[in-house]
Protein backbone atom coordinates (compact mmCIF):
# COMPACT_ATOMS: atom_id res chain seq x y z
CA UNK A 1 0.00 0.00 0.00
CA UNK A 2 1.28 3.45 -0.93
CA UNK A 3 2.51 5.51 1.99
CA UNK A 4 0.11 8.24 3.06
CA UNK A 5 1.23 11.75 2.13
CA UNK A 6 -0.53 15.11 2.08
CA UNK A 7 -0.65 14.82 -1.74
CA UNK A 8 -2.49 11.46 -1.81
CA UNK A 9 -4.40 11.96 1.44
CA UNK A 10 -7.80 12.39 -0.20
CA UNK A 11 -7.26 9.34 -2.39
CA UNK A 12 -6.92 7.05 0.63
CA UNK A 13 -9.99 5.01 1.61
CA UNK A 14 -9.15 5.07 5.31
CA UNK A 15 -11.63 6.54 7.78
CA UNK A 16 -11.04 10.21 8.62
CA UNK A 17 -12.58 12.57 11.14
CA UNK A 18 -14.57 14.36 8.43
CA UNK A 19 -16.15 11.09 7.30
CA UNK A 20 -17.70 10.70 10.76
CA UNK A 21 -19.91 13.74 10.14
CA UNK A 22 -21.97 11.79 7.59
CA UNK A 23 -22.55 9.05 10.15
CA UNK A 24 -23.19 10.75 13.51
CA UNK A 25 -26.70 12.04 14.34
CA UNK A 26 -25.56 15.35 15.85
CA UNK A 27 -24.24 16.39 12.42
CA UNK A 28 -27.33 15.11 10.62
CA UNK A 29 -25.68 11.86 9.63
CA UNK A 30 -26.83 8.27 9.42
CA UNK A 31 -25.49 5.00 8.06
CA UNK A 32 -27.61 5.45 4.93
CA UNK A 33 -26.27 8.96 4.34
CA UNK A 34 -22.72 7.86 4.97
CA UNK A 35 -22.92 5.05 2.42
CA UNK A 36 -24.48 7.46 -0.08
CA UNK A 37 -21.88 10.20 0.45
CA UNK A 38 -18.92 7.82 0.48
CA UNK A 39 -19.16 7.48 -3.29
CA UNK A 40 -19.36 11.21 -3.98
CA UNK A 41 -16.49 13.66 -4.24
CA UNK A 42 -17.41 17.26 -3.56
CA UNK A 43 -15.94 19.69 -6.07
CA UNK A 44 -17.15 23.12 -5.06
CA UNK A 45 -14.68 25.30 -3.21
CA UNK A 46 -16.01 28.38 -1.48
CA UNK A 47 -14.02 31.58 -1.11
CA UNK A 48 -13.65 31.01 2.63
CA UNK A 49 -12.36 27.49 2.03
CA UNK A 50 -9.84 28.80 -0.50
CA UNK A 51 -8.59 31.46 1.92
CA UNK A 52 -8.19 28.78 4.56
CA UNK A 53 -6.16 26.68 2.11
CA UNK A 54 -3.89 29.65 1.34
CA UNK A 55 -3.32 30.33 5.04
CA UNK A 56 -2.46 26.67 5.59
CA UNK A 57 0.05 26.94 2.74
CA UNK A 58 1.77 29.84 4.49
CA UNK A 59 1.92 28.13 7.88
CA UNK A 60 3.12 24.90 6.28
CA UNK A 61 6.31 26.66 5.13
CA UNK A 62 7.32 27.26 8.74
CA UNK A 63 10.77 28.82 9.04
CA UNK A 64 10.87 29.40 5.27
CA UNK A 65 7.56 31.30 5.17
CA UNK A 66 7.83 34.50 3.13
CA UNK A 67 4.55 35.69 1.67
CA UNK A 68 6.16 37.24 -1.42
CA UNK A 69 7.99 34.01 -2.19
CA UNK A 70 4.91 31.82 -1.71
CA UNK A 71 2.18 33.80 -3.51
CA UNK A 72 1.95 35.83 -6.71
CA UNK A 73 -0.88 38.13 -7.75
CA UNK A 74 -2.86 37.15 -10.85
CA UNK A 75 -6.36 37.65 -12.23
CA UNK A 76 -8.27 34.80 -10.56
CA UNK A 77 -11.78 33.76 -11.72
CA UNK A 78 -14.48 32.37 -9.41
CA UNK A 79 -13.44 29.39 -7.25
CA UNK A 80 -15.41 26.93 -9.40
CA UNK A 81 -13.87 28.12 -12.68
CA UNK A 82 -10.40 28.46 -11.13
CA UNK A 83 -10.55 24.81 -10.08
CA UNK A 84 -11.48 23.75 -13.62
CA UNK A 85 -8.73 25.87 -15.19
CA UNK A 86 -6.16 24.42 -12.79
CA UNK A 87 -7.08 20.89 -13.87
CA UNK A 88 -7.10 21.85 -17.55
CA UNK A 89 -3.61 23.34 -17.28
CA UNK A 90 -2.23 19.97 -16.20
CA UNK A 91 -3.04 18.46 -19.62
CA UNK A 92 -1.69 21.01 -22.14
CA UNK A 93 -1.55 18.51 -25.02
CA UNK A 94 -5.32 17.94 -25.07
CA UNK A 95 -7.58 20.04 -27.35
CA UNK A 96 -8.48 23.02 -25.20
CA UNK A 97 -12.25 23.19 -25.65
CA UNK A 98 -12.61 19.42 -25.31
CA UNK A 99 -10.55 19.38 -22.14
CA UNK A 100 -12.44 22.28 -20.60
CA UNK A 101 -15.74 20.54 -21.28
CA UNK A 102 -14.49 17.22 -19.90
CA UNK A 103 -13.24 18.78 -16.67
CA UNK A 104 -16.31 20.98 -16.30
CA UNK A 105 -18.67 18.01 -16.63
CA UNK A 106 -16.57 15.95 -14.22
CA UNK A 107 -16.87 18.80 -11.72
CA UNK A 108 -20.62 19.11 -12.40
CA UNK A 109 -20.20 22.76 -13.34
CA UNK A 110 -23.51 24.22 -14.59
CA UNK A 111 -24.79 20.75 -15.54
CA UNK A 112 -27.98 22.14 -17.13
CA UNK A 113 -26.11 24.40 -19.57
CA UNK A 114 -25.28 23.47 -23.17
CA UNK A 115 -21.72 22.38 -23.95
CA UNK A 116 -20.77 25.51 -25.90
CA UNK A 117 -22.25 27.77 -23.23
CA UNK A 118 -20.18 26.07 -20.53
CA UNK A 119 -16.94 26.25 -22.51
CA UNK A 120 -17.46 29.86 -23.59
CA UNK A 121 -18.23 30.96 -20.03
CA UNK A 122 -15.09 29.30 -18.67
CA UNK A 123 -12.91 30.72 -21.44
CA UNK A 124 -14.34 34.21 -20.96
CA UNK A 125 -13.52 34.24 -17.25
CA UNK A 126 -10.53 31.92 -17.11
CA UNK A 127 -8.39 32.46 -20.24
CA UNK A 128 -6.04 34.96 -18.60
CA UNK A 129 -5.65 32.69 -15.58
CA UNK A 130 -4.90 29.71 -17.83
CA UNK A 131 -2.18 31.64 -19.66
CA UNK A 132 -0.66 32.67 -16.34
CA UNK A 133 -0.60 29.05 -15.20
CA UNK A 134 1.10 27.98 -18.44
CA UNK A 135 3.82 30.59 -18.03
CA UNK A 136 4.23 30.15 -14.27
CA UNK A 137 7.56 28.49 -13.49
CA UNK A 138 8.32 29.93 -10.07
CA UNK A 139 6.30 27.41 -8.09
CA UNK A 140 4.33 30.21 -6.46
CA UNK A 141 0.61 29.99 -5.73
CA UNK A 142 -1.42 32.42 -7.83
CA UNK A 143 -3.80 34.62 -5.84
CA UNK A 144 -6.02 37.59 -6.56
CA UNK A 145 -5.06 41.11 -5.50
CA UNK A 146 -7.79 41.02 -2.83
CA UNK A 147 -6.52 37.68 -1.52
CA UNK A 148 -2.96 39.00 -1.36
CA UNK A 149 -4.08 42.03 0.66
CA UNK A 150 -5.90 39.72 3.08
CA UNK A 151 -2.91 37.40 3.32
CA UNK A 152 -0.49 40.23 4.14
CA UNK A 153 -2.57 41.20 7.17
CA UNK A 154 -3.53 37.69 8.29
CA UNK A 155 -0.08 36.14 7.90
CA UNK A 156 1.52 39.00 9.82
CA UNK A 157 -0.87 38.36 12.71
CA UNK A 158 -0.20 34.63 12.56
CA UNK A 159 3.56 35.13 12.84
CA UNK A 160 3.04 37.30 15.91
CA UNK A 161 1.26 34.46 17.74
CA UNK A 162 2.76 31.26 16.29
CA UNK A 163 6.27 32.66 16.66
CA UNK A 164 7.73 29.25 17.42
CA UNK A 165 6.54 27.97 14.04
CA UNK A 166 8.45 30.65 12.11
CA UNK A 167 11.46 31.71 14.16
CA UNK A 168 13.56 28.81 15.36
CA UNK A 169 15.94 30.99 17.36
CA UNK A 170 14.27 31.72 20.67
CA UNK A 171 10.98 30.10 19.78
CA UNK A 172 10.87 28.57 23.25
CA UNK A 173 11.74 31.85 24.89
CA UNK A 174 10.09 32.71 28.19
CA UNK A 175 7.94 35.48 26.68
CA UNK A 176 6.43 33.23 24.02
CA UNK A 177 3.49 30.96 24.75
CA UNK A 178 4.16 27.65 23.07
CA UNK A 179 2.13 24.42 22.97
CA UNK A 180 5.38 22.49 23.22
CA UNK A 181 5.44 22.99 27.01
CA UNK A 182 9.22 22.89 26.93
CA UNK A 183 12.21 24.89 28.01
CA UNK A 184 14.90 26.68 26.01
CA UNK A 185 17.29 24.05 24.68
CA UNK A 186 14.68 21.28 24.39
CA UNK A 187 14.75 19.21 21.21
CA UNK A 188 11.38 20.20 19.74
CA UNK A 189 10.36 19.03 16.29
CA UNK A 190 7.60 20.95 14.49
CA UNK A 191 5.74 19.00 11.80
CA UNK A 192 3.48 21.04 9.52
CA UNK A 193 0.74 19.29 7.51
CA UNK A 194 1.60 15.92 9.06
CA UNK A 195 -0.18 12.87 7.52
CA UNK A 196 -0.64 9.87 9.83
CA UNK A 197 -2.01 6.38 9.17
CA UNK A 198 -3.20 4.46 12.21
CA UNK A 199 -5.63 1.82 13.40
CA UNK A 200 -8.29 2.35 16.03
CA UNK A 201 -10.55 -0.48 17.17
CA UNK A 202 -9.27 -2.51 14.19
CA UNK A 203 -10.45 0.21 11.77
CA UNK A 204 -7.93 1.74 9.36
CA UNK A 205 -7.85 5.51 9.90
CA UNK A 206 -6.00 8.57 8.64
CA UNK A 207 -5.45 12.17 9.70
CA UNK A 208 -3.70 15.25 8.39
CA UNK A 209 -2.64 17.39 11.35
CA UNK A 210 -1.94 21.07 10.68
CA UNK A 211 0.85 21.41 13.26
CA UNK A 212 2.24 18.59 15.39
CA UNK A 213 4.73 19.62 18.08
CA UNK A 214 6.98 16.84 19.35
CA UNK A 215 9.21 17.51 22.35
CA UNK A 216 11.78 14.73 22.13
CA UNK A 217 13.51 15.90 25.32
CA UNK A 218 10.41 15.55 27.52
CA UNK A 219 8.65 12.99 25.29
CA UNK A 220 5.47 15.02 24.89
CA UNK A 221 3.26 15.81 21.91
CA UNK A 222 0.78 18.63 21.26
CA UNK A 223 -1.33 19.53 18.24
CA UNK A 224 -2.53 22.80 16.74
CA UNK A 225 -5.37 23.02 14.24
CA UNK A 226 -5.89 26.16 12.15
CA UNK A 227 -9.45 27.40 11.74
CA UNK A 228 -10.64 30.32 9.61
CA UNK A 229 -13.90 31.95 10.61
CA UNK A 230 -15.98 34.88 9.42
CA UNK A 231 -17.52 35.36 12.87
CA UNK A 232 -15.80 37.02 15.87
CA UNK A 233 -13.34 34.80 17.70
CA UNK A 234 -15.08 35.27 21.04
CA UNK A 235 -18.25 33.73 19.60
CA UNK A 236 -16.34 31.09 17.65
CA UNK A 237 -14.16 29.82 20.51
CA UNK A 238 -16.45 30.64 23.45
CA UNK A 239 -16.34 33.14 26.30
CA UNK A 240 -17.21 33.70 29.95
CA UNK A 241 -19.77 36.29 31.00
CA UNK A 242 -22.06 37.24 33.90
CA UNK A 243 -25.64 36.01 34.02
CA UNK A 244 -28.56 35.63 36.42
CA UNK A 245 -29.16 32.19 37.91
CA UNK A 246 -32.77 31.33 37.09
CA UNK A 247 -33.20 29.38 40.35
CA UNK A 248 -31.49 31.56 42.95
CA UNK A 249 -31.71 34.92 41.19
CA UNK A 250 -28.04 35.50 42.00
CA UNK A 251 -25.48 36.91 39.59
CA UNK A 252 -23.23 34.08 38.48
CA UNK A 253 -20.38 33.55 36.06
CA UNK A 254 -21.47 31.66 32.96
CA UNK A 255 -19.51 29.85 30.22
CA UNK A 256 -20.96 30.38 26.74
CA UNK A 257 -19.94 27.52 24.47
CA UNK A 258 -18.26 28.53 21.22
CA UNK A 259 -19.63 27.79 17.77
CA UNK A 260 -16.63 25.58 17.07
CA UNK A 261 -17.92 22.97 19.52
CA UNK A 262 -21.21 22.81 17.65
CA UNK A 263 -19.08 22.08 14.60
CA UNK A 264 -17.51 19.16 16.48
CA UNK A 265 -14.00 20.58 16.87
CA UNK A 266 -13.58 18.49 20.05
CA UNK A 267 -14.25 15.30 18.10
CA UNK A 268 -11.65 16.35 15.55
CA UNK A 269 -9.10 17.03 18.29
CA UNK A 270 -9.85 13.65 19.88
CA UNK A 271 -9.30 12.00 16.49
CA UNK A 272 -6.00 13.83 16.04
CA UNK A 273 -4.97 12.82 19.54
CA UNK A 274 -5.51 9.17 18.59
CA UNK A 275 -3.42 9.67 15.46
CA UNK A 276 -0.55 11.51 17.19
CA UNK A 277 -0.47 8.99 20.04
CA UNK A 278 -0.31 6.14 17.53
CA UNK A 279 2.64 7.79 15.75
CA UNK A 280 4.44 8.43 19.06
CA UNK A 281 3.22 5.65 21.40
CA UNK A 282 5.89 6.30 24.03
CA UNK A 283 5.12 10.01 24.30
CA UNK A 284 2.62 11.78 26.56
CA UNK A 285 -0.10 13.83 24.90
CA UNK A 286 -0.14 17.33 26.40
CA UNK A 287 -2.63 19.65 24.72
CA UNK A 288 -4.78 20.20 21.65
CA UNK A 289 -5.03 23.80 20.49
CA UNK A 290 -7.23 25.60 18.01
CA UNK A 291 -5.70 28.61 16.29
CA UNK A 292 -8.68 30.67 15.11
CA UNK A 293 -8.16 33.29 12.41
CA UNK A 294 -10.86 35.82 11.55
CA UNK A 295 -11.16 36.30 7.79
CA UNK A 296 -12.74 39.74 8.26
CA UNK A 297 -10.62 42.81 9.04
CA UNK A 298 -8.90 43.49 11.37
CA UNK A 299 -8.23 39.72 11.27
CA UNK A 300 -8.13 38.92 14.97
CA UNK A 301 -6.36 35.67 15.87
CA UNK A 302 -6.62 33.49 18.95
CA UNK A 303 -4.75 30.43 20.20
CA UNK A 304 -6.94 28.46 22.62
CA UNK A 305 -6.48 25.12 24.36
CA UNK A 306 -9.31 22.60 24.13
CA UNK A 307 -10.28 21.41 27.65
CA UNK A 308 -9.63 17.73 28.31
CA UNK A 309 -13.32 17.14 29.10
CA UNK A 310 -14.24 18.22 25.59
CA UNK A 311 -11.65 15.86 24.12
CA UNK A 312 -13.11 13.04 26.22
CA UNK A 313 -16.55 13.91 24.85
CA UNK A 314 -15.14 13.86 21.32
CA UNK A 315 -13.66 10.43 21.93
CA UNK A 316 -17.06 9.13 23.04
CA UNK A 317 -18.55 10.27 19.73
CA UNK A 318 -15.75 8.51 17.85
CA UNK A 319 -16.36 5.33 19.85
CA UNK A 320 -20.05 5.54 19.02
CA UNK A 321 -19.32 5.81 15.29
CA UNK A 322 -16.48 3.33 14.83
CA UNK A 323 -18.44 0.03 15.10
CA UNK A 324 -20.57 1.07 12.11
CA UNK A 325 -17.59 0.99 9.77
CA UNK A 326 -17.38 -2.80 10.04
CA UNK A 327 -20.72 -3.10 8.23
CA UNK A 328 -20.09 -0.75 5.31
CA UNK A 329 -20.23 -2.15 1.75
CA UNK A 330 -16.80 -3.13 0.51
CA UNK A 331 -17.16 -1.10 -2.68
CA UNK A 332 -17.41 2.21 -0.75
CA UNK A 333 -13.95 3.63 -1.40
CA UNK A 334 -13.88 7.30 -0.56
CA UNK A 335 -14.58 8.10 3.07
CA UNK A 336 -13.16 11.60 3.01
CA UNK A 337 -15.77 14.11 1.94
Amino acid sequence: MEKLTKENYYDSDRVSNSSLSWLLPETGGSLTKFIYKSGIVEHEESESMRLGTLIHKFVEKGYDADIDKIFEVAEIPSPAIAKIIQEVSKNPSAPLRDEILRVARANEYQSTWKDDTVVNKILAEGSAYLEKLKLEETGKVLVSNQEMNQLYHICARIKEVLTWNFYKEGFLGEVIMTPAHGEPGDDVEILNECPIEFEYNDIECKSLIDILLVNHTRKTISIVDLKTTNIPNSIYTGYTTDDIDQVTGELVEKWVEGVMYKRQVHRQMAFYKLAASAKYPDYTFKTAYVFAVETVAPHDVKLIAIPEKYIELGLRRINFAMPHFRYLPQESNDYDI
